[in-house]
């Protein structure tokens, strides 16, 4: 995976975690957190020892998101290779994104019962 390819990726995520925390401000009027959406990245790169060109990419990866009205807590963190820590957190991010709307969806069902 290059750098390109993980960026576009995070930058997809963003956009599908910034939709859910507008859903839930404006729809579920919910005021959440300042740091809604706040994404932060980690890229390691080898030393100088094992890359002396500098050219690599990088070997580990910590991407953190902080967002209190999506998931089951406010600081996600996800670590590993470029695609491993990416893996990880686009399934989850994806099934919280989908959850703020299958959760509204079931709540007018119920009421409307």
């Amino acid at each position: 995976m290059t750098l390109n390819d993980f960026f576009d990726r995070i930058m997809a995520l963003r956009q599908c975690v910034n939709k859910a925390v507008t859903y839930m401000r404006e729809v579920k009027h919910e005021p959440g957190k300042l740091f809604e959406g706040e994404w932060e990245i980690t890229l390691h790169y080898p030393d100088w020892d094992e890359d002396e060109e500098g050219i690599l990419q990088p070997d580990w990866c910590k991407i953190n998101l902080f967002c209190y009205l999506i998931g089951p807590s406010r600081k996600y963190e996800w670590t590993g290779t470029l695609e491993e820590a990416l893996a990880r957190c686009t399934e989850e991010v994806q099934m919280w994104c989908k959850e703020v709307y299958e959760d509204d969806a079931r709540d007018r069902m119920e009421r409307n019962k």
